[in-house]
């Protein structure tokens, strides 16, 4: 798994278990998509999952698990996912690119 595979996944599973806990049935999960407690990456890639039947899961978190295991592999994924994921991967690599270049910036500062 890539580091930008790593941070999406991190991110996710902070966020839903802070909200949900592990064991939080589909119903509730899909009730709360909209709620303002999501970040709009999570409440994306959770709609995602939801469009893509949660993977044949029984619970929302093992869908969770199952997205970032190499079993992901067996499944159709709906296109809301796709973006989803893609537009998480985006942001974080933005993210990450601004970090590198602000730490590479105080190292000028520093050095000058």
């Amino acid at each position: 798994m890539d580091q930008l595979t790593k941070s999406i996944r991190k991110a996710l599973c902070s966020e839903y278990l802070a909200i949900f806990g592990g064991s939080a049935p589909i119903h509730v999960v899909e009730e709360h998509l909209e709620s303002p407690k999501l970040t709009p990456h999570t409440a994306a890639i959770l709609r995602g999952l939801s469009d893509s039947h949660w993977l044949g899961a029984d619970r929302p978190a093992q869908a969770i698990t199952t997205l970032f295991s190499s079993e992901i592999q067996k499944y159709e994924l709906s296109q809301s996912l796709i973006t989803a994921l893609q537009e998480a991967g985006e942001t974080v690599r933005r993210y990450q690119e601004f970090f590198n270049s602000t730490a590479n910036l105080a190292d000028l500062i520093e050095a000058a």
